[in-house]
This record gives C-alpha cells, structure tokens and sequence, in this order.
C-alpha cells in the first residue's frame, strides 16, 4: 500500500501549516513515506504526534542562535502567575522581562565516545515538582526534533548481547568471519547465517545507540582506535615551541633562497 504526505497529515489530524513546516523541516514527512513497514510509520506519527502537541502547547521561542528554549506550563497556576506579576513589574519600571519560568540549554561536550549534547535546565525554584515534570515532558517532543535529545527506541537483549560481544569481547580487529563463528558458538540459539546479517545487525544497534554510524569503531576498528587515541602533550614551554617554529621558517626561508639562487633567474641559468 503506497503512503502519501495526505496520509502523513491525517494521521496527525491534519495540524496547521506551522506545524507541517516545523515537522518537514526536521524530516518526520520524508521518514514517514520512506518507512519501510506499518510498525515504523506508526512509530514516526508518534514521534510526530509528540512534536505537534508540544507545539501547540508551547509554540516556538528559539533564543541564542537556537540554542535555548523558553517554556511555561499551566498545570499549576502558581507558576504562570509569579511570572505575570514579574513581567507587570518590569513594565512598570521600564526592566527587562523576567525570564520564562523554566529554560532549557544546549551545547556540547566531549566524552569517551566523542561530541555529545549536553542540555542543562533552569527553572524557577518556586514552584512545584510537578509543574518541572510536566514542562519536561511536554519540551521533550521539541528537543528531539532539534537533535538536542535522541529519537530512541529501546534495544533488544540480542542487540544489546551483540554490541557487548563486538565491543567488548572479541579482539580489536578480529574479522566479521571469525567473529560469526564465535558469535554462534557463544549464542547457538541466535546463529547469523553469514558475517553480512551479523554486520548489519550490529551496524544498526551502534547507530541506534550512539546515534551515528561507526560510533563505536574504536571499540572493534584498529585504525579507528588508533586515530582515537589521545596525541601525547607537548611539554615544551610557549617560549620553547615558538622558537622552534621561527627555526624553522628561517630554515624554510633560507633553502627556499638557496633554490632560487642555483635556478637562476625564472628558473632559468
């Protein structure tokens, strides 16, 4: 059965332009048509049902080159009142607006596996626990949508045995091969016919773990180990290492010249 935008749409409950545009620029539209069964179309709208709801909910207020996010939740009075009496002040006053009561923040660290988003909230420490909880969970749909949070689905114990496996147990730079035949003498009850499905299999549990491809290469890849490997400090002073650079542009100066002098001039003797 084909699948078209309409279906997308209606399956949404056919939500205003704002939405669409927000949910094709993210790509749920392209997702939803190129899914490869009923099981992951189902999942895309719900994703996509998430992402709508928290639009309507909050709208859009992207700060800082998007990497903040205001938001208020009604579930409990108190919260939007103390703001409304903090923006009322401000006016008076003629001060900046307070800040919305709970703001989320996102940038970027590195771990052990690499570059990761790292989202830091700040709320209102007046207000109750559960309006902190409901303002999380409905900001979740939108923070996903901006790569702030991951899309994840949870990995099955044979996906999750697999990776450990790769990763953990066998040799760095054993062969796909051998790694079957170990594999299969380990699990008899979840053979891989070939070292293609085992690979495949595995490829799509790293991704959907650390959300790239080769995301734990340095776990099973010799020369993506090694690239990964931290490089040794220089221990050298600034001092030191500037000195040694002037050396050597003298001496790239200096050789540069000799060859121009035994060329001639234009290269010519």
């Amino acid at each position: 059965m084909t699948t078209t935008a309409a279906d997308f749409w209606a399956e949404l409950g056919n939500p205003n332009q704002h939405v669409r545009g927000f949910l094709e620029e993210r790509g749920l539209l392209s997702e939803y048509l190129n899914g490869l069964s009923a099981q992951e179309r189902e999942l895309t709208v719900e994703d996509a049902c998430g992402i709508r709801d928290s639009l309507e909910r909050h709208g859009l207020v992207w700060r800082s080159g998007g990497d903040e996010l205001e938001a208020s939740d009604d579930s409990d009075g108190r919260w939007v009142l103390l703001h409304d009496l903090g923006k009322r002040w401000a006016d008076d006053v003629g001060a900046s607006a307070p800040p919305a009561p709970l703001r989320f923040r996102c940038g970027y660290e590195w771990d052990a596996l690499g570059q990761v988003p790292r989202v830091s909230l700040d709320f209102d420490g007046r207000v109750s626990l559960r309006a902190v909880l409901s303002g999380v969970r409905s900001m979740w749909p939108l923070m996903a949508a901006n790569g702030w949070v991951r899309r994840t689905r949870p990995l099955g114990d044979r996906k999750l045995a697999l990776v450990r496996f790769v990763c953990l147990e066998t040799e760095i730079g054993t062969g796909w091969e051998d790694r079957r035949k170990a594999w299969n003498e380990a699990h008899p009850e979840a053979e891989y016919p070939d070292r293609w499905s085992l690979r495949s299999d595995f490829s799509k549990a790293e991704e959907s773990l650390t959300g790239q491809r080769g995301g734990l290469a340095r776990f099973y890849d010799a020369e993506q180990r090694q690239r990964a490997m931290p490089q040794p400090l220089d221990t050298r002073t600034a001092e030191e290492i500037i000195a040694s650079t002037l050396k050597s542009d003298a001496a790239r100066r200096v050789a540069a010249n000799a060859g121009d002098a035994e060329g001639g001039h234009n290269g010519k003797p």
